[in-house]
This record gives C-alpha cells, structure tokens and sequence, in this order.
C-alpha cells in the first residue's frame, strides 16, 4: 500500500487567488452595493430604523442626562451612574455548592433580571457572593427586592449598608464565623453531586 502512494504521481495544487490583486477596494465595496459605510442607517428599512433607536434610547449607558437624573438622586457616582450591590447567600448553601453553585446562580438570576427589563449584570465574585453591576442607580433598589426574596439569601448589601429578608434584621451566621467556615472548606470548582 505504501508503495502506491510512494508511486502515484502527486499534483499542485494551485490557488487561483495568487492571480488576483486588490487595486481598489472603495470601489470593490461600491460595485458591491453595500450601502454607505459612512451612515449605517442610510440603507435599513424605517421599521428596523425606529427600533434601533428605541432599543438604543432603553439602554443604559453615558450617554443619558445624567445631570437631571444626579439631581434626584445624589447618590450617582462620577463614573457615569454605575451601581454596584452585592448579595450575599447563607454560608450553608456556600458550602454545599461552592463556586460552581455559585456562577449558576448568576447566570440563572441575570436571566431572570434580563426577563424582568432590568441590565444589570452579574458576577460570581466568590462561593456564596453575587456583585450586581447596573448603569441605571433607580434599578438597585428592584434588585434588592428580587434578591431578597429569593431562598437561601442571607442579606443584601448596598453602599455598605445590608438589607436581610423578612423577618430577620441581621445575618444568619457573624462575619467573624462567616470567614472562618468559608476559609476552612475548598471551594468547589465542579458541579456538586446530586
């Protein structure tokens, strides 16, 4: 077998794209009909047209009256308005489902936000700890509100003041003691075992 492939005869393959050469590409793109690449929405239909700019007018970002909002809300940050929260889960539930849990967690409660038309985003920051980042100050307090309820939660904090569910009025285990479990187990990084 060997020796056939050793006799057969072998053939170059030659690409046909050494004979052609880029003069102009301007006007490659202009024969193509592409549209202006200079306005972007010059060649959309005005249905999509209205929507990009409804979409871009709901989402958050710099580009916002910020001053307007500042005033009736003092607490807004120079960095364009961005809020950070952090809700924090029982140190039982830490434990059991470590840093893979978490991560879940985050992706599960992003959607469930994402659902409910509020941006913020989330970040697994440690076993048991979600930081919700948002653009828009007025949605922390839907955040806390949804965090609050859910199970599992020990408290929520924001500008580093804590909120707990109902019915408790501090967190289910000290901090001291908090610290000292979550260091002494290993941070499960795989899907826990059901």
């Amino acid at each position: 077998m060997l020796r056939w492939a050793l006799l057969m005869p072998t053939v170059a393959y030659e690409s046909p794209l050494r004979y052609y050469r880029i003069v102009d590409e301007e006007a490659d793109i202009r024969d193509l009909e592409v549209g202006d690449l200079n306005d972007m929405e010059s060649d959309v239909p005005a249905p999509f047209l209205e929507h990009l700019r409804s979409e871009r007018d709901r989402r958050p970002g710099p580009r916002g009256d910020m001053a307007e909002e500042f005033e009736l809300d003092p607490s807004i940050t120079a960095a364009g308005g961005t809020t950070m929260v952090m809700a924090t889960m029982a140190v039982d539930w830490s434990e059991k489902h470590g840093q893979h849990g978490t991560d879940h967690l985050a992706q599960v409660w992003a959607t469930m936000l994402e659902s409910g038309s509020l941006t913020a985003k989330t970040f697994a920051v440690d076993p048991g700890q979600i930081l919700f980042v948002t653009y828009r100050p007025k949605e922390a307090q839907d955040i806390k509100e949804f965090v609050l309820s859910q199970p599992h939660v020990d408290f929520f904090e924001e500008n580093q003041q804590r909120y707990f569910p109902r019915g408790r009025n501090k967190p289910l285990v000290p901090d001291t003691l908090r610290q000292q479990r979550l260091r002494s187990f290993r941070p499960s990084t795989k899907a826990p075992s059901k």
